[in-house]
């Protein structure tokens, strides 16, 4: 409520005064500038009004609120000492002007404080939202976007593993092949759709599906129809979908399209700051370039997170599934993953998978979050964490590559050493 008061006086004095009706008593000041003159003075009061309408959208974007603050504080202060220094005879009552401004620059930080207060003390796996608003968890996830292939391959079978439940596909995945699997998460609307889901409950879409969903609506509009999708996840073969990919779906619209839906600013009028802060630059094209790497590599017609981001849909011939296991040997709690897997006894679990929490964790946390779960490792234990953004060096970018839900710039397997430090692991 405090953010949108603040935007609203910097849009009023903006867009009503300076760009839509020209307030005279403002132009007069401006006119009383040695520099601006009668001749500039309407330019300058719609650069002016411009650059208070901008602001007035940055401060609702909540992003880098301190920087907003002192933004909003150097332009008063300039536009004050300016009118106070050339045009004091323009202003009315300087003492109520002063007053006023002195009031609204202290909203303005009490704003920012407590903006910056809210994103230290909380997170979008906490809150259960990605967006900033409101308080209700919700299901975030109604698919694991991650491929356990990867942690099946690097966990030992039969062991006792732990993993972020999101929508329970890792640990279900472990569980049917004979691991006993704890499994926790901080937002309890994804809790318990896991444990319904590790039930037998059917998959439903979360707010990331339901997002997707709206923007699947527009591929027709962006030149790309139904029935080539589904020719195109049809194939089988990894240089045909490449070439497929770039002749017939990656049109010229759909890449303007990625372009502005994931530009940073778009970003963040539906996800958290740390969110979008953790992303790499030109996310459009990382994402692009991300997606050609899974045609490339991993035939389509199986490949369900393919059909799924896509169409929505399973593949009419899906993997088989391993075995369903005992179900008593998944755990599914609601728990922050520090806090529990500091509480475990040493050398508990012979592996750890931190699906991409670390993305929304500004440090020190997402280090001391390492440091719980190798803490928590017997020796020799794997460690997984994946991660949006690009890696930092080719082992973590050659693990990324296996994983065949095509999101992850980096997958780092670690691998626990009797003295307590990490190896990296090469696939």
């Amino acid at each position: 409520m405090g953010r949108l008061a603040v935007a609203l006086v910097w849009l009023y004095q903006g867009l009503w005064c300076k760009l839509v009706s020209a307030d005279q008593d403002q132009a007069a000041i401006l006119r009383g500038v040695p520099f601006l003159g009668e001749q500039h003075a309407p330019l300058a009061l719609r650069a002016i009004g411009a650059l208070e309408t901008a602001l007035a959208l940055w401060v609702i974007t909540g992003w880098r609120p301190f920087a907003a603050a002192l933004a909003q504080t150097l332009l008063l202060v300039a536009m004050n000492g300016g009118g106070l220094l050339w045009s004091g005879e323009h202003i009315q009552h300087p003492g109520a002007m002063l007053t006023q401004n002195f009031a609204f620059l202290t909203l303005a930080w009490i704003v920012a404080g407590r903006a910056a207060a809210t994103a230290r003390a909380s997170d979008p796996w906490r809150r259960g939202r990605f967006a900033r608003g409101g308080t209700t968890p919700e299901v975030l996830f109604g698919w694991t976007y991650e491929d356990p292939a990867i942690e099946l391959s690097v966990f030992p079978a039969g062991g006792r593993a732990f993993c972020i439940a999101g929508a329970g596909d890792t640990a279900r995945a472990l569980r049917d092949r004979g691991d006993r699997v704890t499994a926790a998460d901080r937002n309890p609307a994804q809790v318990d759709y896991a444990r319904g889901r590790a039930a037998g409950m059917a998959a439903r879409p979360g707010v990331v599906e339901l997002r997707m969903a709206r923007g699947r609506r527009l591929l027709p509009w962006l030149g790309v129809r139904e029935r080539e999708l589904r020719a195109f996840l049809e194939l089988e073969e990894p240089a045909e979908q490449s070439r497929a990919w770039r002749e017939g779906i990656l049109t010229r619209r759909l890449r303007l399209f990625l372009r502005l839906a994931l530009h940073p600013f778009a970003l963040r009028l539906l996800y958290s700051r740390d969110l979008v802060a953790g992303l790499p630059r030109r996310f459009d094209r990382v994402v692009l370039s991300r997606l050609e790497r899974t045609w490339s590599r991993h035939p389509n017609r199986e490949n369900r997170w393919a059909w799924r981001l896509l169409l929505d849909e399973e593949p009419p011939s899906p993997a088989p599934d391993a075995r369903r296991g005992a179900t008593d040997s998944l755990d599914i709690r609601h728990a922050d993953a520090e806090s529990y897997l500091g509480a475990c006894a040493p050398a508990t679990f012979d592996g750890i998978s931190l699906s991409n929490v670390l993305d929304a964790m500004p440090e020190p946390r997402g280090t001391s979050l390492l440091a719980a779960a190798t803490r928590a490792a017997k020796p020799g234990a794997r460690i997984v964490v994946r991660r949006f953004g690009e890696p930092l060096h080719g082992l973590a970018a050659a693990w990324a590559s296996r994983d065949r839900s095509a999101l992850w710039g980096a997958i780092e397997v670690l691998e626990v050493q009797s003295d307590g430090t990490c190896a990296t692991l090469a696939p």
